[in-house]
């Protein structure tokens, strides 16, 4: 039985396909979450839920030949990177517009409303990935290198 929180997400981010071009070509329910992928000529983006996190995962790629290629798991000085989480954008960005794991709101939030609360909060990631990857979208990387200095500093701190 495919979980309706899928649908709720193709519902939120049908801007991508609307005003990127972009298509949705993955798309995989399991028993841990779920996963979409878009990818349009230029960028391809990843949007992952999973369940015990109760938090919505995204990335941006520049295409590689029209795939999104996997960023290693070991991260050194010489790495090459393919695709960036957009809470590092955003941290670069506006801090304060990150968002947290959806367990981590009370009662009181727009979050936790039983009727539509799942749903504002997908539309809340969509919106930051619609207001901090706009260019990033359209094919303009120009973050990626001082995304990349980030990453990789933080990755010498856990190593």
């Amino acid at each position: 039985m495919e979980d309706r929180t899928i649908q709720v997400a193709i519902d939120q981010f049908k801007f991508l396909i609307k005003e990127y071009s972009f298509e949705l070509y993955q798309e995989i329910d399991t028993d841990w979450g779920w996963k979409l992928g878009y990818k349009n000529s230029t960028t391809g983006v990843l949007i992952k839920y999973e369940y015990r996190e109760a938090y919505l995962f995204i990335s941006v790629h520049m295409l590689e030949d029209g795939q999104i290629l996997k960023s290693p798991r070991s991260i050194d000085d010489n790495t090459k990177i393919f695709g960036f989480s957009l809470d590092d954008i955003i941290r670069i960005e506006h801090k304060t517009d990150l968002l947290a794991p959806l367990f981590t709101y009370d009662s009181t939030s727009i979050f936790q409303n039983n009727e539509d609360g799942f749903s504002k909060y997908i539309k809340a990631f969509a919106v930051n990935l619609k207001k901090y990857g706009y260019k990033i979208l359209n094919g303009d990387f120009d973050i990626f290198p001082q995304i990349e200095k980030i990453v990789k500093l933080r990755a010498k701190k856990y190593k």
